[in-house]
């Protein structure tokens, strides 16, 4: 019985931890604070990831050897996401990147492997069951000149970064960026 009481006080904490932080599963435009709901904006809600940086010329990979360059060949409005198979957070946040994606075909996203062996990316995804496409930064100076953390997340309207997301993005912020869209 004993062995029960810390892996059970251990969920107990971490459930209240998540009430504290406020994750919220509604689709309203909400955020929670000390347990108490307050409204907020789409631009409530990006305005501590606003930025403004133009998009260095930055060359990755294709799964087929070729070249993308993210100052040319971004769509006009993208969300480009790094991530790697050995990020804990990764994985958590690109089932989600891919679910949005499905749900609003007209958003584009982007997903940038950094520094893993295409074959070890793609293991990876098919591990996740996800069938996305990625780009390959396989010496990381994409990631090493547009992020600071693993995973990063970057709204790039025409060649400006304008939004950026060190960590992994949440359903809310992905909710403010469509009207950005």
């Amino acid at each position: 019985m004993k062995s029960l009481v810390f892996p059970v006080g251990l969920l107990v904490a971490i459930v209240g931890l998540f009430g504290v932080i406020g994750l919220t599963s509604d689709n309203n435009w909400s955020a929670t604070t000390s347990g108490k709901k307050t409204n907020s904006t789409p631009n409530d809600i990006l305005k501590p990831f606003v930025v403004s940086q133009t998009l260095p010329n930055l060359i990755v990979k294709k799964e087929d050897g070729g070249s993308y360059n993210l100052t040319k060949d971004l769509p006009e409005k993208a969300l480009v996401t790094f991530w790697t198979s050995t990020c804990a957070e990764c994985k958590t946040g690109l089932p989600i990147l891919a679910d949005f994606a499905k749900q609003n075909p007209n958003f584009p996203i982007i997903y940038i492997n950094v520094r893993d062996e295409i074959k070890t990316a793609k293991d990876e995804l098919n591990q996740l069951n996800l069938s996305i496409n990625t780009l390959f930064d396989l010496d990381g100076k994409a990631f090493a000149n547009l992020a600071t953390a693993m995973p990063t997340s970057l709204f790039i309207e025409k060649g400006q970064i304008t939004v950026r997301f060190p960590g992994r993005i949440s359903q809310d912020h992905l909710k403010a960026l469509l009207t950005l869209n």
